[in-house]
């Protein structure tokens, strides 16, 4: 008997009658979600991965000194590898897997979440975004690292530490201030500044001749003064017929 006639004879597969069964989606909400974990998912944002560690119910920040002085973890030399070129600086995701290295077994038990990360990270971010489009920011781990170490050493925050979480709430203050009385956020604020200066530097070197421009043009006296007259406009002579008109006959 041929294969052919073996196929036929055990049937469709698909309907019951051969060696195999559709595949079904899972009942179990547990099993989607282990299946729709990334690398970017977080310990501390699974639910059955929870567990007492040391420092629990303490900051992110407290956390890590607390595993990092009782593991002897020095950050600036674990988190050095991921960056090859020695720049300081590297972007979210490789900063996320140089942490993950760097706790190595405490990463689960540190059960940092996205939140969390977006906390460390938010103090040592490089030039942000102002417009949708440009690239996204890096994270300075070299001076992450600094801080963290003397945190872990001193037990108390440096200077340059506490600056940088006074401009992050400030920050975040400002953009609750813009959100609540004008509905809008600050980096859409941001972006609308940056389109409307690209927009006025299209035809003029500087802000202060565009302004100007825009102040003497017809249709804004128009706007703002409906009532007035219109300014005469001379006609628009070609250059050509200048130099023909001048010539004599």
């Amino acid at each position: 008997m041929g294969v052919l006639s073996r196929l036929v004879a055990m049937g469709d597969p698909w309907r019951g009658g051969g060696y195999a069964s559709p595949p079904k989606r899972s009942t179990n909400r547990l099993v989607d979600q282990v299946l729709s974990y990334s690398e970017a998912t977080m310990p501390g944002d699974i639910g059955h991965l929870a567990s007492i560690g040391m420092g629990e119910g303490k900051s992110i920040w407290e956390r890590m000194a607390i595993i990092m002085r009782a593991r002897s973890l020095d950050l600036r030399i674990l988190m050095d590898a991921h960056d090859r070129r020695n720049y300081g600086f590297v972007d979210v995701p490789t900063f996320r897997r140089s942490l993950c290295y760097a706790f190595g077994n405490q990463w689960i038990e540190l059960a940092m979440t996205s939140a969390e990360l977006d906390e460390v990270c938010a103090p040592y971010l490089t030039r942000k975004p102002n417009a949708r489009g440009e690239p996204a920011a890096f994270v300075m781990w070299q001076k992450f690292t600094n801080d963290m170490q003397a945190l872990c050493e001193t037990r108390k925050p440096t200077p340059d530490f506490l600056t940088r979480l006074a401009a992050v709430e400030a920050e975040e203050k400002l953009n609750q201030t813009c959100i609540q009385r004008y509905g809008v956020s600050t980096f859409e604020l941001t972006s609308a500044v940056q389109a409307i200066k690209e927009r006025l530097l299209t035809c003029n070197k500087h802000l202060i001749g565009a302004f100007k421009r825009v102040r003497t043009s017809p249709v804004t006296r128009a706007l703002l003064c409906p009532s007035a007259p219109s300014p005469s406009v001379p006609p628009f002579v070609p250059h050509r017929c200048m130099i023909s008109s001048a010539a004599p006959h």
